[in-house]
């Protein structure tokens, strides 16, 4: 997992692991790698296509009403 350290909440950044347990959000990160496999970089999701689960979903939500 590659976290941004940028952000306000996670400063003055004298112990990592403490911010990171207490302090970081899920908007924190930035890359999630599975077996040296990128699974998420940049908040881009690499092995699915977002726009056809969103459009599956509303199908089949469509069919529930």
């Amino acid at each position: 997992m590659l976290l941004s350290l940028e952000a306000a909440h996670l400063q003055p950044g004298h112990s990592p692991l403490s911010d990171l347990v207490y302090a970081a959000h899920s908007s924190d990160v930035v890359g999630v790698f599975v077996d040296g496999r990128p699974l998420l970089l940049e908040g881009e999701l690499l092995t699915i296509d977002e726009e056809r689960v969103r459009a599956e979903c509303r199908a089949r939500a469509r069919k529930y009403r």
